[in-house]
């Protein structure tokens, strides 16, 4: 079963570079050491929010997420709203 979760980030435009560059080296450290099959960091091109998608590879999804996704979701809460949301694959 393929699932991922997606982690979205809505920052204030007068701290948006500098939390850009954190959340990017974050997701940097994930990616070398995660056992997730990929983690990808997206920006909006109208505002310049972010999205982080984790995407999993299992038996089963976990319901409320990864234990990964719910930390960087618990970090990333100083930067500005958080939304978190797990996505199972849908079979066509």
């Amino acid at each position: 079963m393929n699932w991922i979760e997606v982690i979205k980030v809505s920052i204030a435009k007068d701290g948006r570079v500098t939390m850009e560059k954190q959340i990017t080296a974050i997701i940097s450290e994930l990616k070398n050491g995660e056992k997730a099959q990929a983690v990808r960091l997206y920006r909006n091109l109208l505002d310049g929010d972010l999205s982080i998608h984790l995407c999993w590879k299992g038996k089963t999804a976990e319901l409320r997420g990864s234990k990964t996704g719910n930390c960087l979701t618990h970090l990333l809460k100083e930067c500005g709203l958080v939304s978190h949301s797990v996505w199972v694959e849908k079979d066509a």
